[in-house]
């Protein structure tokens, strides 16, 4: 009901695909200083895989330049896009990568789910599906 049905949306934490470590989303150009958290799907198979932008952010727990953690407040990080800027830009060649939690942007699929009370203050539902949007 708080989602409106089909209509609004709620962040879902897949409980096996929530968290990232080491994550390169960019490398310094001394121009940039935005940059899209992403994670990379599917790189361990033939064909490389490809790098999906993460726009719900949970937790960032650390930013790296070339390895070497950044003081939070060298940047900031905007929690409806995942998108990370710095206030001044990486230096030309530096690595940035990051460890960070993050939800999937969901809705449900339909307007309208069937629930059972089964007992007292229980309830249930056979089917509910949801998929994920981009905002």
């Amino acid at each position: 009901m708080l989602c409106q049905g089909a209509f609004g949306t709620f962040l879902f934490r897949d409980p096996s695909d929530w968290q990232v470590t080491g994550q390169q989303i960019g490398i310094g150009d001394a121009s940039r200083t935005g940059f899209q958290l992403q994670r990379s799907m599917g790189v361990a198979l033939t064909g490389g895989g490809f790098i999906e932008p993460v726009v719900a952010p949970n937790v960032v727990r650390a930013i790296y330049l070339n390895g070497i953690v950044q003081d939070p407040s060298t940047y900031s990080i905007d929690a409806a896009t995942g998108l990370v800027t710095f206030g001044s830009p990486p230096s030309s060649g530096l690595i940035i990568t990051v460890d960070f939690t993050y939800y999937f942007r969901c809705r449900f699929v339909d307007d309208k789910y069937d629930f059972e009370n089964f007992m007292y203050q229980l309830w249930q539902v056979k089917k509910l599906a949801f998929i994920s949007v981009r905002p």
